[in-house]
């Protein structure tokens, strides 16, 4: 629909010289306005990730629960020990090790996950979001799993 107005457009550009003028300056404005939005929206998104720190998160019983092939659940607790805002999102890095006897290990899968509720300041949730791993070898020992918390956002 919006391809058929701007057709109309180009063609009353051409047929009316005033209305493109018109035209052009419209554009060169909404674009102008494009742009101021498009950075204010990426500095409140840079913004967002400053305003709760680690420290004010307590992240609880979190484990790798079953899933279906290649996925599996992060499942735990996160509790948003702020005072002041809310959390809107925290991104996990989740790393796999197969660990032998003898305690070397080796990284036998990495991914992300992203637990995406709102929690309001001194609340808790439940974590529940799937992590996909893709070629993971047969295990040699133990598999070992790191959790890290790669980015926060609040509001």
């Amino acid at each position: 629909m919006l391809w058929i107005v701007a057709l109309g457009a180009v063609i009353a550009a051409f047929s009316f010289p005033r209305f493109g003028k018109a035209l052009l300056i419209l554009v060169a404005v909404g674009f102008a306005i494009v742009l101021v939005l498009d950075r204010q929206s990426e500095q409140e998104h840079e913004r967002s990730k400053h305003l709760v720190s680690t420290a004010e998160l307590d992240i609880s019983d979190l484990r790798l629960a079953s899933g279906i092939g290649d996925s599996v659940k992060l499942v735990g607790r996160i509790t948003n020990k702020s005072d002041r805002y809310t959390l809107e999102e925290v991104v996990f890095q989740i790393t796999l090790k197969d660990c032998a006897p003898d305690g070397s290990c080796d990284t036998i899968g990495e991914s992300t996950a992203t637990f995406d509720d709102s929690v309001p300041p001194n609340q808790t949730r439940g974590i529940d979001s799937h992590v996909s791993f893709s070629n993971i070898p047969e295990l040699r020992g133990q598999v070992r799993r790191e959790v890290r918390v790669l980015e926060i956002h609040a509001r």
